[in-house]
């Protein structure tokens, strides 16, 4: 789309929420910390953390109290994924 895209996180837990922040490569920034309740998602553009994401750009999601980032590439108006290792 012209005016870029936006990044849905869903929280599959059943039991619990997650507090998550995004990191963006190309700004260095990264957003406020954001819950998502057990079996939840939300999403994430202009009005959640000031920018939708437009292709070429990556960054990553932190999940509190998790040792693993999740990785992203938006490309193409399509987003690829991994974990860190």
């Amino acid at each position: 789309e012209n005016n870029g895209g936006v990044l849905i996180i869903a929280n599959l837990s059943a039991q619990k929420g997650v507090i998550v922040t995004i990191y963006r490569d190309e700004t260095g920034r990264e957003s406020q910390e954001f819950l998502i309740k057990a079996n939840d998602e939300r999403e994430f553009g202009e009005w959640q953390i000031g920018a939708n994401f437009f292709s070429g750009q990556t960054g990553h999601v932190n999940v509190e109290g998790s040792q693993r980032k999740l990785y992203f590439k938006f490309e193409n108006g399509k987003y690829k994924t991994w974990f860190d290792d």
